[in-house]
């Protein structure tokens, strides 16, 4: 839900995202992108160990908690919006070239390593990650 919170302040005014950029927004995206899958049932152990027992088998808590853990690819594609909110600009408006301050949060997130992490991902099995990573890249382009 976080990730989603920061997309949606990515696609607010100028001033909304020259403020994400002065941020460590953009740091925490390439983050995530960069991030290993979670392992099955870290979550779970990780809370039971926390707590000082053992996670729960058939129906306990401790599997609620392994199935309530988000799949890489859920947690990527708000990441992925956030750099597509970044970068959208009204087309219509501008028919000739991105404005200026568009194409310095491009090369900002391209010197941070995004286009990079995208490139990375642009082969992953989610097709809605696949799909989303595509439109990043080419409004980075």
């Amino acid at each position: 839900a976080t990730l989603y919170a920061a997309a949606n302040l990515c696609s607010g005014s100028e001033a909304h995202k020259a403020a994400v950029m002065a941020s460590n927004v953009p740091a925490l995206l390439l983050h995530q992108l960069r991030a290993p899958p979670p392992a099955a049932g870290a979550g779970a152990a990780a809370a039971a160990a926390a707590c000082g027992g053992q996670a729960r088998r058939a129906g306990g808590a401790g599997e609620a908690a392994a199935e309530a853990e988000p799949t890489a690819a859920q947690l990527r594609v708000p990441a992925v919006w956030a750099v597509i909110n970044l970068l959208w600009y009204d087309s219509a408006a501008h028919p000739s070239a991105p404005p200026a301050e568009v194409t310095a949060r491009a090369q900002r997130l391209r010197d941070l390593g995004i286009e990079a992490a995208l490139r990375a991902l642009e082969r992953d099995e989610n097709q809605d990650l696949r799909e989303r990573v595509q439109t990043a890249l080419e409004q980075l382009a």
